[in-house]
């Protein structure tokens, strides 16, 4: 029987990961979902997960890889991770918060449609002293809802999202969509945030107050069950800065309106 390993290791978390599997098809995905973070080298500190294919079927080992990977997921202290997408103009960023199906994949698509550049739907990190945005590419998955909402802005008829791939989740297919490794800058200037509520008329952006804005922040930090990700001096200085970059309610009804509203905090 041949076993299959695939080493991972991402920028500003901890530890790797080293999956061992006898399903080559659970491996390749696995690459291809990670693709940015691939390395032949780990270090000692290191997760492994093995995986048996008479056991467990290849829909439920990659949910679990998935889930796994992410309850034990680790960030540098200097580093402040938030769920979330970016919105980027030039060296100029706002980071799209919300609930599950708010849209930040869909508008993170349509807004590299509409030109602007895309580094990640998911993760976003910071830097804890400078409050700079520091890029981590990603590759966009798009649900099928999400698709549809593109194809009819005909977005899919244009590279690269015309070469999307998909990749079987069970329960929902996601789509893979590639726009590559590089960024522009090393860093970015973060000018706020936005918390995105679709909603069927009345678009809106306004500022929350400071307190709800800390409130906020913190219920979108990315630490996944690490609860160091938030104590710290220098976690609580990057909540705190982060918060006071400003923290925005943004209602809307299609992508159009949305990134108009983001333009005003982008000029």
């Amino acid at each position: 029987m041949s076993i299959e390993t695939v080493n991972i290791k991402r920028k500003y978390c901890y530890p790797d990961i080293c999956v061992k599997t006898d399903d080559k098809k659970l491996a390749d995905v696995i690459r291809n979902l990670y693709r940015y973070s691939l390395t032949e080298v780990i270090s000692d500190n290191v997760l492994e997960i093995s995986h048996a294919k008479a056991y467990e079927s290849y829909v439920d080992a990659l949910r679990r890889i998935n889930n796994y990977m992410y309850i034990n997921m680790r960030v540098q202290k200097n580093v402040f991770a938030l769920h979330g997408g970016l919105a980027v103009k030039g060296n100029r960023a706002v980071i799209l918060i919300g609930r599950t199906e708010a849209g930040k994949s869909t508008l993170s698509a349509f807004l590299a449609y509409r030109g602007y550049e895309y580094i990640t739907d998911d993760e976003v990190f910071i830097d804890c002293k400078t409050l700079k945005v520091l890029p981590v590419k990603k590759l966009l998955q798009m649900r099928k809802g999400g698709i549809d909402v593109l194809s009819h802005e005909g977005v899919l008829d244009t590279k690269p999202f015309s070469d999307a791939q998909k990749v079987d989740f069970g329960d929902s297919e996601r789509f893979l969509i590639d726009f590559g490794c590089d960024t522009m800058f090393e860093e970015y200037e973060l000018v706020g945030l936005a918390e995105l509520k679709r909603i069927q008329g009345g678009n809106s952006m306004n500022r929350q107050l400071m307190s709800d804005a800390f409130v906020t922040v913190l219920k979108n930090s990315l630490v996944a069950g690490a609860s160091s990700g938030v104590e710290g001096t220098d976690a609580l200085h990057a909540v705190k800065g982060i918060a006071e970059k400003g923290v925005y309610d943004l209602e809307y009804s299609d992508l159009w309106t949305a990134e108009k509203l983001l333009e005003n905090l982008l000029r």
